[in-house]
């Protein structure tokens, strides 16, 4: 089915094709003005813009565990192109957001990335999407920066799944050179087999057929560029102290979560198995244009959910509204996510 993705104003189709296939190849916090001198001496009418940058970064901790969770960007696109609910009328898509108190017309996507420091290593979860995204992501080495972070600094990366907006961040410009050369990286041995071949079947995906060529090509430049510096896991590895990879396989073929665990606090990423904070969790059963398998991603999709609801677990997600913390929650209509505050300490 051919599915259109966006044609907003403030990212272009192409700018979308990238995220989805790496180009067809593939905080700063303002500071806060209190009833200061310098804050009430700004004279009415001031000229004084309140534009600028969103918080690109946020500090929290999984028990001992540091961890910040930073913003690569995102998109928003017409409720009428969006890649939820394939094959439903857009009312049904535009109810769910209404019902939430979210602009029935738009649905947002962000893109957030989750570093740990684990043992007196970085570890970074996946990797953005680099500069082959055009304006829809790519902020994620400039925001790291600003947290103080170098690029180098970076000791490893697990890659949960091949799409663009997770594996473009490893390379630079020129689709060869590292961006992060320090790193060890980690996939599952299933997620290599199936992008490296020629004959990834994408099928059962219900994105436009050139969408689907794009997202395999690009996956299999950026995993190739990478050889032999990829250490292949599978689900169940306890590759890190305090990280136990999940599979939840259906949005790609080896697409995992990660459990973060350090004394009695845990933190479960479900990467991509929800892309929305309402339409996922309110509607898990819906058709995602990028899933490659559906129906296994659906399947996921409950399971993970119902192990965060019945555990009581804290949840990250790469599409969550930033910081992307929060919990679910079990009810009458499906699921619901809960935003967790912010926190000042």
């Amino acid at each position: 089915m051919n599915i259109p993705i966006s044609t907003s104003s403030s990212l272009s189709r192409r700018d979308v094709l990238r995220y989805a296939g790496l180009g067809g190849l593939g905080a700063m916090l303002f500071p806060m003005m209190g009833h200061s001198a310098a804050a009430s001496a700004v004279p009415a009418g001031s000229t004084v813009s309140l534009r600028g940058y969103q918080p690109a970064y946020y500090r929290f901790n999984v028990g001992a565990i540091e961890a910040l969770a930073v913003n690569d960007g995102g998109f928003a696109v017409p409720v009428e192109e969006c890649p939820f609910g394939v094959g439903l009328p857009r009312e049904e898509v535009s109810a769910v957001l209404d019902d939430r108190r979210i602009d029935p017309g738009v649905v947002q996507i962000p893109f957030n990335v989750l570093v740990l420091r684990i043992g007196g290593r970085l570890v970074m979860v996946d990797s953005g999407c680099g500069v082959h995204n055009g304006a829809a992501g790519g902020r994620l080495v400039q925001h790291l920066e600003t947290a103080g972070i170098k690029a180098s600094d970076i000791s490893a990366v697990i890659l949960t799944h091949a799409h663009g907006d997770h594996i473009g961040g490893l390379l630079a410009a020129d689709f060869k050179t590292p961006v992060f050369p320090n790193a060890e990286l980690y996939v599952n041995r299933v997620e290599y087999d199936f992008w490296t071949s020629e004959q990834a079947d994408l099928s059962r995906m219900a994105a436009p057929e050139s969408m689907r060529a794009g997202m395999a090509k690009g996956a299999r430049a950026a995993l190739l560029a990478l050889d032999p510096r990829w250490q292949k896991v599978a689900p169940g590895d306890r590759i890190l102290d305090g990280i136990e990879l999940i599979p939840a396989y259906g949005h790609t073929p080896g697409h995992m979560a990660v459990l973060i665990s350090s004394g009695k606090n845990q933190l479960l990423h479900m990467v991509d198995a929800a892309h929305h904070h309402a339409i996922s969790l309110r509607q898990p059963d819906w058709v995602l244009a990028f899933d490659a398998d559906p129906e296994m991603a659906s399947r996921s999709r409950r399971m993970l959910f119902d192990r965060a609801d019945a555990d009581r677990l804290r949840v990250f997600g790469a599409h969550m509204p930033f910081p992307s913390l929060g919990a679910i929650r079990k009810s009458k209509d499906g699921y619901d996510y809960l935003m967790e505050p912010w926190s000042i300490a």
